[in-house]
């Protein structure tokens, strides 16, 4: 199913804000339950079932550890870890589903249709370029690692930041840059009208899917 740009952008500061600031009981419980449950259906839709499940069971689980820890000792220490697992783990999924779903054509044929400045436009781009990049990178220097029968055990820390954390920091500002330059030889900062082949508009399953974030919302602002 493809949803407008949009409209996953809503979803992700609906989930966002209820995540983030929702408590694990009374009717920040009920919202909560409801917005990872359009987080669930939109990995379920895209085949994503393993995520799906663990949404909804990271959750699940801060509602139980917030109903049955109590809060003494060790329990203290275990409510707060999960509580921290289910406030992210949600929204740490919308922004892969968004990331793996919405090109970069897309993304900015949206903005536009909002009216949005270039120097907001432009950094969105490149960060919807940067993140699966430099995955990509990670995952080059991993298999040059193995190549050479680099390995990070054996309890040598210094080996990680040699081998893995200072190439991928390196690669990371170059990759920045890189990105940055080719935004603008594309013209993305030109303020004249830009034509894009990418078709976004909302459909009833974008309107349906606002609407069920703004709800969630305005359910948990009742019920404060």
């Amino acid at each position: 199913m493809r949803l407008d740009p949009r409209a996953k952008l809503i979803l992700f500061a609906a989930v966002n804000i209820v995540g983030l600031g929702a408590p694990f009981s009374g009717g920040g419980g009920i919202v909560r339950m409801v917005e990872t449950g359009l987080v669930a259906a939109l990995l379920a839709l895209e085949g994503s079932w393993t995520m799906s499940a663990s949404a909804l069971a990271a959750t699940g689980a801060g509602l139980a550890a917030h109903t049955w820890l109590s809060p003494s000792g060790v329990a203290v220490l275990a409510a707060g870890a999960v509580n921290l697992f289910a406030r992210f783990w949600p929204v740490v999924l919308l922004g892969c589903y968004v990331l793996s779903t919405t090109t970069v054509s897309e993304f900015l044929a949206a903005l536009r249709r909002w009216r949005l400045p270039t120097a907001l436009t432009i950094p969105f781009a490149v960060v919807m370029r940067f993140l699966p990049t430099l995955a990509q990178e990670s995952r080059a220097i991993g298999d040059a690692m193995r190549s050479r029968g680099l390995r990070l055990g054996g309890g040598r820390p210094g080996a990680w930041l040699e081998y893995r954390l200072v190439p991928l920091t390196m690669r990371a500002v170059a990759i920045g840059d890189e990105l940055t330059a080719a935004a603008l030889t594309r013209g993305l900062d030109r303020h004249a009208e830009r034509t894009s082949l990418a078709r976004v508009g909302f459909r009833p399953p974008d309107w349906a899917l606002a609407g069920a974030a703004a709800a969630t919302l305005a359910l948990w602002w009742t019920l404060l």
